[in-house]
């Protein structure tokens, strides 16, 4: 009996030691085969981390990835198309070079499927194409319940889908955080160009904060669409320059009995609709030119005219961001108390942007102040180039889906 007693022990010890791997990408091709010390693409590498029980790690070096073994779709077993994920993992790519993985053309990038705690960052996520929702990242496809997903410092670029959610579809996932990230030129025939989240279960959560949302485009609900009776909060973001077909759904739809509360929030060039639903101000939000995204609360501005911001640019840190112009009404305009730690660059909140020896957090994605862009890591030449490759690409592929429209 002791005997086996110090057996199953054993066993378990062992097991415990196995159960979680970090596996690293050592080549850009898109291989299906065994992931080797010395020879691993990045489908391998979550091939074997969907074999290993428990939360594996794989570290993904600078380059580019393009996704080209193409198959049936769909296809749940990443064998070809997408990359599925079945298991606990962390996806990291170098957050001191570009990471580009880039979709076949025929099908999403990343499929989350399973009940499984899933993380990415420092990624670009471009080039994907989904029939049926999430043309960059789907979430909880296929039916499954995930428990967690978290996208930290990467970008969501140039993807559609003839479905739901453009670049990114979230389905039945208890907490979903979208944090440092720009989501920018998807397209969606359907609701949400940008970001579609269903979460129709309460007390489930989303959470998006300092993050910028752009140049989306959807049926309804261009940058984002919010559908369900779930729980949401945007904080410290930036909605800017996103469109939809239908009248007051640029910039974002809340369906239903959603619950979503706004805090030091920018909504610039968009405008808002919802369905028996209102969001809560939390104070401290900005939007211009229109009034039509919030109840004002505390520290609200509406109606603004010009808020000042710069082009969506290289300012420094993982992805692009809309600068604050000196004068601008955001800076040093936010509600302190909650104020993330750093802003989408990696920036540390709060800075004294407007120069009168005190410090307060800004509105929206971006902090103002003394620190310049040549200080903080930025994305490359070669990732600028493919991202305004792909944002050509999208903006040809939404043309296509309002002829498509008007035809019939």
């Amino acid at each position: 009996m002791k005997y086996r007693q110090v057996c199953g022990m054993l066993l378990a010890l062992w097991s415990a030691s196995v159960s979680a791997e970090t596996f690293v990408v050592t080549k850009v091709t898109d291989d299906d085969g065994p992931c080797t010390i010395d020879d691993c693409a990045l489908r391998e590498a979550v091939l074997a981390a969907n074999a290993f029980p428990g939360a594996d790690v794989i570290e993904v070096p600078g380059g580019t990835y393009q996704l080209s073994l193409v198959g049936p779709v769909p296809e749940n077993i990443c064998m070809t198309g997408d990359v599925d994920i079945t298991d606990d993992l962390e996806i990291r790519g170098d957050p001191f070079a570009d990471v580009t993985i880039i979709g076949d053309g025929t099908d999403r990038v990343f499929d989350l499927l399973g009940s499984s705690v899933v993380e990415l960052s420092h990624l670009v996520i471009t080039g994907g194409f989904s029939p049926d929702g999430g043309g960059g990242i789907r979430v909880s496809g296929s039916g499954f319940a995930a428990s967690g997903f978290t996208l930290r410092d990467s970008a969501v670029i140039g993807n559609a889908t003839n479905g739901d959610g453009g670049g990114i579809r979230i389905g039945a996932v208890p907490t979903a955080t979208i944090e440092r990230c720009l989501v920018e030129g998807n397209t969606s025939e359907q609701r949400g160009g940008g970001i579609f989240v269903s979460l129709s279960t309460p007390f489930r959560f989303t959470d998006v904060i300092n993050s910028t949302i752009t140049n989306n485009t959807a049926f309804v609900g261009g940058g984002i669409y919010l559908f369900g009776t779930a729980f949401h909060s945007i904080t410290n973001s930036t909605i800017a320059d996103n469109e939809a077909d239908v009248l007051f759904s640029d910039g974002f739809v809340g369906d239903i009995t959603n619950r979503l509360t706004l805090e030091n929030t920018l909504f610039v060039n968009n405008e808002c609709g919802y369905i028996a639903a209102i969001p809560m101000s939390n104070g401290h939000n900005i939007e211009g030119p229109t009034a039509t995204c919030f109840v004002p609360g505390d520290g609200d501005q509406m109606g603004v005219a010009d808020i000042l911001l710069g082009p969506l640019a290289a300012n420094g840190g993982p992805t692009r961001t809309y600068a604050l112009l000196p004068g601008s009404p955001a800076i040093d305009a936010g509600l302190d108390s909650d104020c993330p730690a750093t802003d989408q660059r990696g920036v540390a909140r709060p800075l004294d942007g407007d120069f009168d020896s005190v410090a307060q957090c800004d509105i929206g994605a971006f902090e103002a102040g003394s620190i310049t862009a040549s200080e903080i890591p930025t994305v490359g030449g070669l990732g600028l180039l493919i991202f305004a490759s792909l944002l050509a690409t999208a903006g040809l592929f939404r043309r296509r889906l309002r002829h498509r429209r008007r035809l019939e």
